[in-house]
Order: structure tokens, then sequence, then C-alpha cells
């Protein structure tokens, strides 16, 4: 019988598939058993979408003492709500609470009815809430891509907007609403999104415990690579490999986890090229989201890094030469900090400097790529993000990526980007 593959591509992780985020699973439980309200956020890749299907799993609550029938939980992506509106998420919400109460007929009729409505709202929620609370139940809502509600619309004011949030603030707090949880998560903080805060109002988003979603640790990498035994252990030197293509980031690992174990399972020998390029190809979507995710600032910094890097990426003695690019460095931590925090670049320190690299070298290769694609227009653009850096300096980085789009032949492969893997997966085969 051919093994099923326990690695998960373009889709969430199962119940009983899902490994790590023991940390951030205790702390949402935490909420929930508070009836409170939880806030994660994090970049692609970082697993959001799996999380919050994994607290709807009846082995997490019994493994916590938690009485899973309690709770009527309720899971909504955001963004499947086209365009997005108040009005459609609450109807969604008591949708999905009809097909679960088909057995109670009063709360099915109390749903048809506000259902009925020409719209359905907060008003409607506290109400549905109270019908729960009298049953010995609580409402779990978990929205997913809730960063649908914080985007404004030309069906979707930021009136609307501030008029959604608000209501959702009160119903979560509301004195006499004590059976109702909820586990939101966005891109980024929630405080970063949406309409912005007046002096004299409470933070619209004030009920929340945020809590970001980073790169697995590496127990959480041990325990997903532990997945592999099932067809064959991996040695030392292939893990270390599959981190340096995929870094810590739980979708990229996948991502690269189910590529090899396929190519094992099937038996055909593969070099370390192929491999690069196929999982490159696989995942290229996260490497764009991830760029497009970032802002000029950002994008910029990750340019630098790449051209900081590119002597040891080359196959001749040619050099590019940035100056003190540790001056620029310096000036942007907090920019820095971010990417570091999302997942795509690491920082240590080497000889008294800091040194930043890329998590994944696949996403490094891509970087390299998009300097190569980029024209004089597009640094004319980002002309702006270096105006606190003296002229010599913005000279040497022209002078660097001008030599990157005359020299592209000198720069090596996408295998010379993933040099571990022509060391540990060349010519494999069962």
């Amino acid at each position: 019988m051919t093994p099923q593959n326990p690695f998960f591509v373009g889709a969430t992780v199962p119940g009983r598939f899902f490994v790590g985020r023991q940390t951030e699973i205790a702390r949402a439980f935490d909420q929930i058993n508070n009836r409170s309200h939880l806030a994660l956020y994090g970049s692609s890749g970082m697993g959001k979408s799996s999380l919050l299907q994994a607290l709807a799993t009846p082995q997490l609550w019994q493994d916590r003492g938690m009485d899973f029938t309690e709770a009527v939980i309720i899971f909504v992506n955001c963004r499947s709500i086209q365009p997005f509106r108040p009005d459609g998420l609450c109807r969604e919400v008591l949708h999905q609470l009809r097909d679960s109460s088909a057995a109670d007929a009063d709360l099915k009729d109390t749903i048809d009815t506000a259902l009925g409505d020409k719209i359905v709202g907060q008003d409607h929620l506290r109400r549905l809430v109270n019908k729960i609370a009298d049953r010995n139940k609580f409402l779990l809502l978990l929205l997913d891509d809730y960063d649908a509600a914080l985007e404004t619309s030309e069906q979707y004011s930021e009136a609307d907007m501030v008029a959604f949030l608000f209501g959702v603030r009160n119903l979560a707090v509301h004195s006499g609403v004590v059976h109702f949880a909820s586990v939101v998560a966005t891109s980024r903080r929630l405080n970063e999104l949406g309409p912005k805060n007046t002096p004299s109002g409470s933070p619209w988003y004030n009920q929340y415990r945020f809590m970001a979603l980073k790169p697995f640790a590496g127990r959480e990498v041990e325990e997903l690579f532990g997945k592999m035994s099932a067809l064959r252990p991996l040695t030392a030197a292939q893990k270390d490999a599959l981190r340096e293509v995929a870094g810590s980031n739980p979708a990229l690992l996948q991502a690269a986890c189910y590529l090899l174990y396929e190519k094992l399972r099937d038996g055909s020998p593969f070099t370390a090229e192929e491999f690069a390029r196929d999982l490159e190809t696989d995942t290229r979507q996260y490497y764009s989201g991830a760029w497009n995710f970032c802002s000029e600032t950002e994008q910029m910094l990750l340019m630098l890094i790449a051209l900081s890097r590119l002597d040891g990426r080359l196959s001749t003695k040619r050099s590019y030469d940035l100056g003190d690019v540790d001056i620029i460095f310096s000036q942007m931590d907090r920019e820095l900090r971010d990417l570091e925090d999302r997942g795509l670049i690491t920082r240590s320190r080497e000889d008294e400097r800091e040194v930043f690299r890329f998590s994944s070298s696949l996403m490094e290769w891509w970087i390299v790529k998009e300097i190569e694609n980029s024209t004089a227009a597009d640094l004319e653009k980002r002309q702006k993000i270096l105006l606190n850096i003296n002229r010599d300096q913005v000279e040497k980085i022209k002078t660097a990526l001008t030599q990157v789009w005359q020299h592209k032949d000198v720069i090596k492969s996408i295998v010379g980007y993933a040099g571990q893997l022509a060391r540990a997966f060349v010519a494999q085969a069962p």
C-alpha cells in the first residue's frame, strides 16, 4: 500500500497532523476558558488558519480538561464574504448556528426570524448568545483573514467599519455577555490595521490579547521532520539542507517535506537542482506574497541584504562594493526587526558586527531575481527611501544594482543557493 504523504501544501493542516504551537495553543485556551478574546497575527505561511482550525479539535479540549460540548464553535474566513459587509458576516454566523442547531427547534426559530430581517447585526448575535447561554453553552467565534473587516471598499466605508468594530467591542465587553469568546487572525497587529484611534476615544481593539505567530522553534521543526520517519528518517545533513532552503517558516517546511516525501516514495533519482527548482515552483506564490506584503523600505532592505551577500553567490571573482551598508542597517533597526519577526531574515553577531541573512536560501535567490528584473526607473522610485543616506553611499548602491543587471550571467544558478541540498540529497532514491 502506498503510504499517505503526511505533509500538506495549499491547505490547512488537519488536527491529527498538526504539530507545534503548544505555547500559542495554551494561551488561546486561556482566553477561551475565560470567555475573553485573542487577536493572533503573523505573516503568510505562519499557520494562522491551521491554528484556528486546531482550536476546534475535540482532542485539544480534552487534553486541557475542557468540555468540548459546552462550546458552539463557528469558523468563518472573512475573505469568503465578497464584498465584505458586517451583515454578510453576521448572516454567515447565523447560518452556521442554524445548521448546528437543527435539533433545537426554539433556537432554530429564533435564527430564522433573525435571518428574515433586512439587516442582521450585532444585536442579533447578542440575542443568540443569550439563547445559547440559556442552554449552558457559549459561542466561540474563530475568524480567519479578519483583515477583510479592516479594509474599506465601495460597499464598506470607513464609517461602516468604525460602527462594526465598536459594535464588536460592545458585544465582547457587554456586562450581560459572559458566554462569548473569539479568536481572530490577521496579517499584522490590529492597531496597525483599520481606523486610527482618536485621542479622546477608547481603542476599538482594547478587548483583545495580542499574540504573534512567529517562525517555528527548533523543537517544532524537529517534530515536523519526525513525520518523515514513516518513510525514511532524515539524517542530520538532510535536516540542515531542508532548513537552508525553507528556513523555519511552517508553510515552506511543509512544502519542502511534502516534495521530498513524494520524490523518495516514488523512488526515482533526483538532483539537487531538480529539487530546488520544483520547490521554488511550488512555493513561488509565497515569495511573491511576502515581497508584495513588504513596504518599499522593507523591499529596499531585502535587496541590500541580498547585495551585501552576493559576493559569495558569484561564479567569478567579480564583486559589488556597497560601501558601509551597516550604517543603513543601523538606521532602520525597527524595519529589520519586523522582517525578522515575519521570518524573512535572521541576524547574528560576527566579528563585533551584526550580520543579516535570509531565513530561506530560496527566498534570497528570489530577491536576487527581483533585483535582476528591476529597472533604473524602479530604483528611482526608491530614491526617497535613501534620502537619509549620503550621496556616495547612494551612488555605490546604484552602481552595484547596475552591475547586477549587466552581469546576470555570473550569478550562480538556483542550486548555488541550496548548496547543502547537493551534498545531502543528490541522486537520492529509496
